[in-house]
């Protein structure tokens, strides 16, 4: 995934805090957790773990720049 595909899907800029990137993979990643999913169909299940997987992707990818990897 690019990097600027990563600060987009986290809402961030390379100006925002690492704090504030965080908070948001929280957020973002909470929305698939499987007490919220659980009443939803397995379509939008997988959607949403789908999503989640982006998520942890694009926080990888700006975690791997941010220590210079």
């Amino acid at each position: 995934m690019p990097v600027d595909d990563a600060y987009k899907l986290l809402k961030a800029t390379p100006g925002s805090t690492w704090e504030s990137i965080e908070q948001t993979r929280r957020e973002l990643v909470q929305q698939a957790s499987p007490a919220r999913a659980s009443a939803m169909n397995a379509e939008k299940r997988a959607q949403l773990q789908a999503e989640a997987k982006r998520v942890n992707t694009a926080y990888a990818v700006l975690s791997r720049q941010r220590i210079g990897g």
